[in-house]
């Protein structure tokens, strides 16, 4: 029996646009994607959420390979999670499950900005706890992120449903004997939900 609802942050709760976020600054679409190849699809991003490196450090290295574009790279870096929308629906969708007595926990991989910004979004304050990839050193979908939560908040394996927007990172609560469902928007969630009679 599902007791523990586990959500992801970006693309879950909250959008997570980089593409956006570039083309407000960069009118070039060429530019837009070679910085945001080099920016978050290259190992700096992943080791900012794992908290392996500074935000100086992921600078320095990837303004080692597009030094002419740094100012782009700083700037977003820097400013991103002022840009963060709620996701349409999740709010009332959390607040429904809270009220029915679900338990409610965040499990993101994310760097330390992350602190910056959790006040600002409001569907987590009927959240029961979070665990952050950075302050553990381990990202999703390592099976130790997921058994970190559950020995931070002694959670039972089997009573928990994680929701991600990554089917690798389903698949990593899945190793741990955790139900999981791979998140495609609020109605699509509901909609699975009163199938499982989560909901009604």
């Amino acid at each position: 029996m599902i007791k523990n609802i586990v959500f992801d942050m970006g693309n879950v709760i909250i959008e997570f646009n980089p593409i956006q976020y570039l083309s407000e600054i960069i009118d070039d679409p060429a530019v837009v994607n070679q910085v945001y190849q080099e920016m978050f699809c290259n190992k700096e991003w992943e080791e900012l959420d794992r908290g392996a490196i500074s935000e100086a450090e992921a600078l320095a290295s990837i303004g080692a390979r597009i030094p002419q574009y740094i100012g782009y790279v700083k700037h977003v870096m820097t400013t991103w999670f002022h840009k963060l929308k709620p996701i349409e629906g999740m709010y009332e969708l959390v607040q429904d499950l809270k009220h029915r007595g679900y338990r409610l926990y965040l499990l993101s991989n994310a760097s330390p900005r992350i602190y910056e910004y959790m006040d600002n979004v409001p569907a987590l304050k009927f959240f029961d706890g979070y665990l952050i990839s950075c302050d553990i050193q381990v990202n999703k979908p390592d099976k130790e992120i997921y058994e970190s939560l559950m020995r931070k908040y002694h959670l039972i394996a089997e009573e928990c449903l994680f929701i991600d927007d990554l089917s690798c990172n389903i698949e990593g609560a899945k190793s741990v004997g955790w139900q999981g469902y791979v998140f495609k928007g609020a109605t699509d969630l509901k909609r699975y939900f009163i199938e499982q009679q989560i909901l009604e």
